[in-house]
């Protein structure tokens, strides 16, 4: 669909002349004056090229720059403050296009500069295409490059969104890398019926490794999820959100070697189980409550997945662990008290069910579980799509 309105777009700018650009349009103060909807053709020496076009209502337009080498474009509000900038990466061919499907802007003045990256002698010719775009509530609108300007996206929702060209500059002083584009959205737990748990994916984008992420208000990373490679998406299978709780979900592809592409973002409601492990339970304080004889499910989501387990031990007894490995990786388990000190550890894989009494004092415990395959004599931390089982019994 996403296709189909561009290319709907595209075809209704296309039936108008394109204006040619005029001289002396160097300084924005002497930018060029342009329609919302429209093309221009021009020529990019060493200097930048300046345009204005007026936002007569507010809305989204898409803004595509199609040259034959590699061209800069910044759009600036109606401050002549720079809100996004995209460039052709280096390592991507001469002649791309650069491509904002959908660009939110408010009524009133707005500026578009367009830099060549090199200092050559001979001119290059690009063209610039404006045209409206129909906001169907299921378009990414940039700018979404950090908090402040995240798109909410709701349960059971769908958004068409689009890693713009690497070389972000703008996002320079925050937490995106310079040169990687990051597309944020935010989730709020709104409901008044307590915990919520959500399933959150971004599709496969051929020869493109995705990464998914999730931060809190702070941006402290909450899970970071790039398990899968080139091709592959990536999924959130189990995150608990509760009540009133707000998340930001990131797109991003850190390896980005072409022009752009674009990606679609999932979230589906789940049902809450108190016998399923829940993102993110990589810590103490988010470690998971289980009670004896349960037998509770959980995945390793990624290689570096830490499963944070507690338990309370009400008396000096005996108390055995149980623990089920997938069929494609081993799982180890490490027992410990909240001072640190280890009590025991063990591993499932070699044999998929294993168990381990310990002798405990009354307390509270701590299961750390994580996932890894032997290569040789060592092992490598490893991620598994498939669920690992855990329960205790003794501790009652």
């Amino acid at each position: 669909m996403k296709h189909l309105l561009f290319m709907v777009t595209l075809l209704a700018v296309s039936c108008t002349k394109a204006l040619l650009e005029h001289d002396g349009n160097h300084e924005i103060e002497n930018a060029m004056s342009i329609p919302a909807a429209g093309m221009v053709d021009g020529k990019a020496d060493n200097r930048i090229d300046y345009f204005r076009f007026v936002m007569q209502n507010a809305g989204c337009i898409a803004i595509t720059l199609t040259a034959s080498e590699r061209l800069s474009l910044t759009v600036y509000n109606d401050l002549r403050e720079p809100i996004k900038q995209i460039a052709v990466p280096a390592g991507a061919q001469e002649n791309t296009s650069l491509h904002m499907p959908a660009i939110y802007l408010t009524p009133g003045d707005h500026y578009i500069a367009i830099d060549r990256s090199m200092q050559k002698k001979t001119p290059t010719s690009y063209r610039l295409s404006l045209a409206p775009v129909r906001d169907d509530g299921m378009l990414e609108h940039e700018p979404n490059d950090s908090i402040a300007e995240a798109n909410p996206i709701g349960f059971d929702a769908t958004m068409n969104g689009y890693v713009a060209p690497a070389m972000n500059p703008l996002a320079a002083g925050t937490a995106t890398p310079a040169g990687i584009e990051r597309d944020y959205f935010v989730f709020t737990n709104d409901s008044t019926s307590g915990d919520a748990a959500l399933e959150i994916e971004v599709s496969a984008v051929p020869g493109i490794d995705m990464c998914l992420s999730v931060v809190d208000d702070l941006e402290n990373m909450v899970i970071d999820k790039n398990a899968n490679g080139r091709g592959e998406g990536e999924i959130i299978e189990h995150m608990r959100f509760p009540a009133g709780a707000k998340r930001y979900i990131i797109v991003s592809a850190p390896f980005q070697e072409n022009a752009g592409f674009p990606y679609q973002l999932r979230t589906r409601r789940r049902s809450v189980s108190e016998t399923l492990e829940y993102e993110p339970n990589n810590n103490e304080t988010d470690a998971k409550h289980i009670v004896a004889n349960i037998a509770y499910e959980g995945k390793i989501d990624y290689a570096s997945d830490i499963d944070v387990y507690y338990f309370e031990n009400p008396r000096a007894t005996n108390v055995t662990m149980k623990l089920r490995a997938p069929a494609d990786i081993s799982v180890h388990a490490a027992l410990s008290t909240i001072t640190g000190v280890k009590s025991g550890a063990f591993d499932a894989g070699i044999v998929p069910m294993t168990s381990m009494t310990t002798n405990l004092s009354p307390g509270k415990y701590y299961i750390y579980i994580t996932g890894y395959v032997t290569k040789g004599d060592a092992r490598v931390p490893a991620a598994s799509s498939k669920s690992y089982g855990l329960s205790i019994t003794g501790a009652e």
